[in-house]
């Protein structure tokens, strides 16, 4: 079971832009800069803030996984109120609690069947339908993983995609203004130009952040 997003500097080598025209507003001439737009994403406030919701939404769906797969005595219902709590946004106390307590008692479970897993032969009947239950839980847990590993894929590829798209177009948004507003006919990405002079990407950084 594998979650395959790689969420860690997702941002790297994202912006191949080349060379950014942003022609019509010098009238004498070319004035040319470069601009590092990775940089800018990395290091400004929306890029640092998009990071974080991507890297806590990784997060929440690793542990979601990992939690099922340790105590795979989950009820179908039980798993799907965890699974809705946990990835659910804006989260009240009230289903903390109840997110909380629903855990507790599958840890309860958990328990019980370990314990009764130690009695071995000296097992009820009663206990031998426990467990055996149990047993059907955690064959139904598996298969659920299965499913949940498809669905959280391809949600982390959405929610990482639409962050990426976000802070790209306002760091271009941005890039623009900059440019319009110091008269910059031509503006290269630095792995085009690195060496050019009228570095403009501080500039970008601050605009971005000014309109937060």
């Amino acid at each position: 079971m594998k979650i395959n997003v790689s969420h860690m500097g997702w941002v790297v080598a994202t912006v191949v832009v080349g060379v950014v025209a942003v022609t019509g507003f010098g009238a004498q001439g070319d004035k040319q800069g470069i601009v590092d737009l990775n940089k800018v994403i990395q290091t400004s406030a929306l890029g640092k803030s998009n990071t974080a919701k991507l890297n806590a939404a990784v997060t929440a769906r690793r542990g979601l996984v990992e939690f099922v797969r340790t105590y795979k005595v989950l009820t179908a219902d039980q798993a799907r109120t965890i699974r809705d709590l946990t990835l659910k946004e804006n989260i009240t106390d009230q289903e903390k609690q109840q997110l909380e307590k629903t855990k507790q008692d599958v840890i309860a479970s958990d328990k019980r069947r370990s314990d009764l897993m130690q009695k071995g032969a000296n097992l009820t009947e009663d206990e031998k339908r426990v467990l055996s239950e149990f047993a059907q839980r955690a064959q139904m847990m598996g298969d659920m993983l299965e499913e949940w590993n498809g669905d959280f894929n391809a949600q982390l590829t959405q929610i990482q995609q639409d962050l990426q798209n976000q802070t790209i177009d306002r760091a271009k948004l941005a890039l623009g203004e900059v440019a319009k507003a110091q008269s910059f006919t031509l503006v290269f990405e630095t792995n085009v130009a690195p060496y050019a002079a009228n570095d403009l990407t501080d500039a970008v950084v601050k605009q971005m952040d000014s309109k937060r």
